[in-house]
């Protein structure tokens, strides 16, 4: 065989090689984007979206296509470079972040303020994320929003947190500056999950200072304190905690909560109901021993309070100050559910318009049992309800 020949059949075999390996490639390539739309909950005959020329950044951005918050992360533009080191959602969605936000290192909080939709004060997170990201001082931060909430101290704190958002952050910095307990912060976040505005922030600035230096506390009576000194501060601006005790805010609580009862309360006849959240019924069986043939039988059932003179009973039978979340009834930032065993109230639950659980509490204000804690669960998660409790 001439050179020439052999030359022609070595470039046609290599042709038809190169041929088959783009072949495979590209079926590599599509059998990546199913398992990427699968393993993001998409289904297999959902429309493939080409971002850029590169196959891999399609099959990661594809993946990612669907989160509310991709269109506010991504553009065109910045992809040049972008090579994720990992295959999760959420992985990719912050190296996204990343790369086309970030130019220096930031807290790993702060990125959540991007992903989570239900993210608490997330204007003030991002502006946060913007300042420090294009290399503005820490120290400047304090002439802006945060001047209320941190201190120097209280700052670098902040910066060095672990937690997963930016309200944590900023409570578990202001209670380690002054000392505080870990379990009063937890407790602290559960009932008060975000910032508030100014005057309020102010008087909780003093709240917490007086928390951290009271030594130890039941991390219970964290929620029915802060109830009463709401009510405080609503109806005495001047009111102050200098010079007070735990023994003489306990009493003085108590005082309230029998003070709410004697009050005329005044409501409508029935409060607004939580769209898309439904009572529950549940029957738990229970043999009585190996020799008896019969089962006991708890009848569990959660049931929403509509209605003032119900608000009352509960209250008054579990002895805790639910009549006060009256006003907030009303205008629809909370809801109040009653979780009864065979009929008899045990716990009373909190949900917020976001359908979160941001309070449980029985009988004196005790935390739930394990047997209503999953009750509790069962229901959250036919009605796909959040569970926000630092003691769940």
């Amino acid at each position: 065989m001439s050179q020439h020949m052999k030359e022609k059949s070595y470039y046609q075999r290599e042709k038809k090689n190169a041929r088959r390996k783009a072949e495979k490639e590209a079926r590599e390539y599509e059998r990546k984007i199913r398992l990427a739309q699968r393993s993001y909950g998409h289904g297999t005959t959902k429309k493939v979206f080409s971002f850029s020329n590169n196959k891999t950044q399609n099959a990661r951005l594809n993946r990612v296509s669907d989160h509310p918050s991709f269109t506010r992360i991504y553009s065109q533009e910045s992809l040049a470079g972008w090579k994720p080191k990992t295959k999760s959602p959420r992985g990719i969605l912050i190296s996204l972040i990343k790369h086309c936000h970030i130019t220096y290192p930031v807290p790993g909080f702060l990125y959540n303020a991007f992903i989570d939709e239900n993210y608490y004060n997330r204007d003030a997170a991002l502006f946060t994320l913007r300042h420090l990201t294009r290399g503005g001082r820490p120290k400047d931060l304090l002439g802006t929003s945060i001047d209320s909430l941190l201190t120097k101290r209280m700052l670098h704190f902040f910066l060095s947190s672990n937690q997963p958002t930016f309200v944590r952050a900023i409570r578990e910095a202001q209670f380690k500056a002054q000392g505080g307990d870990p379990r009063i912060f937890q407790a602290f976040v559960a009932a008060r999950p975000q910032i508030y505005g100014k005057p309020r922030e102010a008087r909780y600035s003093e709240i917490i200072s007086w928390l951290s230096k009271i030594g130890l506390l039941s991390a219970s009576l964290i929620t029915p304190m802060l109830d009463f000194f709401d009510d405080r501060y609503y109806n005495n601006p001047n009111y102050s905690l200098k010079g007070r005790t735990v023994n003489s805010v306990m009493d003085a609580v108590k005082e309230w909560h029998k003070e709410l009862y004697v009050k005329n309360i005044s409501g409508p006849e029935e409060y607004e109901a939580l769209v898309g959240v439904d009572s529950f019924l549940y029957e738990k069986k229970k043999k009585k021993s190996s020799k008896e043939f019969y089962q006991e039988i708890n009848i569990w059932t959660i049931t929403p309070i509509l209605n003032l003179k119900e608000l009352r009973k509960e209250g008054k039978s579990l002895k805790h100050c639910v009549v006060g979340y009256n006003k907030r009834m009303v205008n629809g930032s909370c809801f109040i559910w009653s979780l009864k065993k065979d009929s008899v109230r045990q716990i009373t639950i909190e949900v917020n318009g976001r359908k979160e659980i941001v309070q449980a509490r029985g009988r004196y204000n005790r935390t739930p049992t394990e047997a209503e804690k999953s009750i509790i669960k069962r229901w959250a998660k036919e009605n796909q309800i959040k569970i926000r409790l630092y003691y769940w």
